[in-house]
């Protein structure tokens, strides 16, 4: 099952079982390739998945009953022992054990197709494939992760690939959430993950004092710096100049987040009642510093009603700052989340004109892949061919681009 590894599943003291490296690890490494133990395309039929499951061999059953993670007095176990209801008495408890460790173990094993608009559309209508993986399904979360999985393209194996060093008796993590999520501060997260998984997480970025998404510039003057909210109240020092922000910047930038987080969700709650266009609102607001959460949302819904007005330059001006929000944040640099944005950014600056522009984001975008996937994954692929294509039709001046290599040193 296990086609190449350099991790292996170590148990603690209070979270179960996890991955840690066998060596050092250097980053944009393959660190695990895995076929899954167990696959079923039936995710929303416990009587057929439970069928799927009852065709494997007696033993390789007792090992998924008996080896993965498993808490029968979670709120998903009850559902799943109302769920079972319907089946035989006799395999009811078995069947609820056993979906109770697919909701909590799975992963999807659905494979992309190379136009980066996500899943396999041909495989996805005759339902999706969830699978269970010895190691794989083993790793554990974190909101700042060292690595990132995804499915080989065959859709036959799971991969996990390192995005930073990770030392030798290191854990390896990767996240349960959508990387845009990561953007979220952490109380936000939490309450995805307990929604997701029902567990709090305590990784090193959750249980920080300081918010990194909600970051403001310095009030001191002509410093470039920033200061953030701490989760206990006040504020952090600038990491600058070491200024203090007083209770009145403290309240301000209160008030400014109050007042945008209101805002914002008052066009969507008016969008879902009513159905009515909120664009000039939205478009009237302004954002607060790239590293706070709100300016990536802000951001994402104005290019959203640029693109829809036709305003191309505006909309570029947009996506630059959903870009930046993304790369800037040590936890979603090295992320799909940013390749995409640097991707939509390129066919942006296509459409306004800019080739030079499209190229360099394109190649920016190459550059993120290649750190969280291998060269032959179909978003790779697609990504250096949207580049190519766009230094050809470069003008001559620019020619000497067309020997533009991807920098990956400066994603370390």
């Amino acid at each position: 099952m296990v086609e190449f590894a350099a991790v292996e599943i170590a148990a603690t003291a209070d979270r179960g079982n996890v991955l840690r490296a066998t060596r050092d690890i250097k980053p944009r490494e393959t660190v695990l390739v895995e076929k899954p133990i167990f696959a079923t395309k039936f995710t929303n039929n416990i009587a057929k998945a439970y069928g799927d499951f009852c065709q494997l061999p007696g033993a390789v059953q007792d090992e998924i009953l008996g080896s993965f993670f498993c808490p029968m007095g979670s709120k998903e176990a009850s559902r799943r022992l109302r769920h079972a209801s319907s089946l035989a008495p006799e395999d009811r408890d078995r069947a609820a054990r056993f979906m109770t460790i697919m909701s909590f173990n799975a992963v999807e094993q659905t494979p992309v197709i190379m136009d980066t608009k996500g899943r396999d559309p041909k495989i996805l209508h005759k339902g999706q494939t969830l699978a269970l993986l010895r190691m794989a399904s083993k790793a554990s979360h974190c909101c700042a992760p060292n690595a990132f999985w995804y499915v080989r393209d065959d859709g036959r194996a799971q991969v996990i690939r390192s995005t930073t060093a990770i030392r030798k008796g290191d854990e390896v993590t990767i996240t349960y959430l959508e990387e845009k999520k990561l953007l979220l501060p952490t109380d936000k997260r939490r309450h995805l993950l307990w929604q997701q998984k029902e567990f709090t997480c305590c990784c090193l970025r959750c249980a920080a004092e300081d918010e990194d998404t909600c970051i403001f510039q310095c009030s001191s003057a002509g410093c470039p710096g920033q200061w953030c909210l701490r989760r206990s109240g006040g504020a952090s020092a600038c990491l600058s100049c070491s200024f203090v922000p007083s209770e009145s910047d403290l309240a301000f930038a209160e008030n400014q987040e109050t007042e945008l987080q209101h805002q914002l969700d008052f066009c969507d709650a008016v969008e879902r009642g009513l159905h009515e266009d909120t664009d000039a609102r939205v478009l009237a607001l302004k954002p607060l510093h790239a590293r706070h959460h709100l300016t990536h949302r802000l951001a994402s819904r104005q290019h959203a009603a640029h693109t829809r007005a036709g305003r191309h330059a505006e909309a570029v001006h947009a996506l630059h700052l959903v870009v930046q929000c993304r790369l800037e944040l040590p936890a979603t640099c090295k992320s799909r989340a940013a390749a995409w944005g640097l991707e939509m950014l390129g066919h942006a600056l296509k459409r306004a004109g800019d080739p030079f522009g499209a190229a360099d984001a394109y190649n920016r975008a190459c550059a993120v892949h290649l750190v969280i996937q291998d060269s032959s994954h179909p978003y790779v692929l697609y990504c250096k061919q949207v580049l190519l294509a766009s230094v050809s039709e470069l003008p001559p001046i620019h020619a000497g681009v067309a020997d533009m290599d991807i920098d990956l040193h400066a994603m370390d």
